[in-house]
């Protein structure tokens, strides 16, 4: 939902998209510094379950939307990152990468360690950087209770590879049972 991401859809293809999928798993629309207004306008025209901020939106505009179907992206940079993420009303936050102006799908990983400190406190879904490659470090290191990925498994910007998606799942599933036999 925000027009300058590669992965952006036009309102009208995303609802004819949206009309041809289950409703389960849940509908998750991602906007970026979008007006509350005009986010409540998309919640009206389309069945999204979810919310996902990856702007600079306050907890005001979390209250406001309705914190139970919000999840809200943080970068952590520094400790003094992990007072927000601990603050927020979200109903799910999520740890993602900042570089500049572009607020997640960098393709870059994030600080772990401050992620796991965060995890360890809350439960927290980790996005950045994530790929075949390192999905099942980056779920040993830091304890999520998700994980997000994009760039990681895509042939080029907003285009998905069925292959690197296949296996960035055998390597989640790999990293859960070895977690849960130790």
């Amino acid at each position: 939902m925000a027009p300058t991401s590669p992965r952006y859809v036009p309102s009208e293809r995303l609802a004819k998209l949206l009309d041809d999928l289950p409703r389960s798993p849940p509908r998750v629309g991602v906007f970026q510094d979008a007006a509350v207004d005009d986010v409540r306008a998309w919640l009206e025209r389309l069945p999204l379950d979810i919310v996902q901020l990856h702007g600079r939106e306050t907890v005001a505009d979390i209250e406001r939307l309705g914190p139970a179907r919000c999840w809200k992206m943080f970068s952590l940079e520094r400790a003094a990152d992990l007072e927000p993420l601990m603050g927020s009303p979200a109903a799910l936050v999520l740890v993602d990468t900042v570089r500049g102006a572009v607020r997640g799908g960098t393709g870059q990983p994030g600080d772990w360690d401050l992620a796991a400190r965060a995890a360890r406190r809350r439960p927290l879904v980790l996005a950045g950087g994530l790929r075949p490659a390192n999905v099942a470090e980056a779920i040993g290191r830091v304890q999520p209770a998700g994980v997000d990925v994009s760039s990681g498994i895509e042939a080029a910007p907003g285009r998905k590879d069925h292959e690197l998606l296949r296996a960035f799942c055998e390597a989640v599933k790999s990293a859960v049972a070895g977690a849960r036999t130790s």
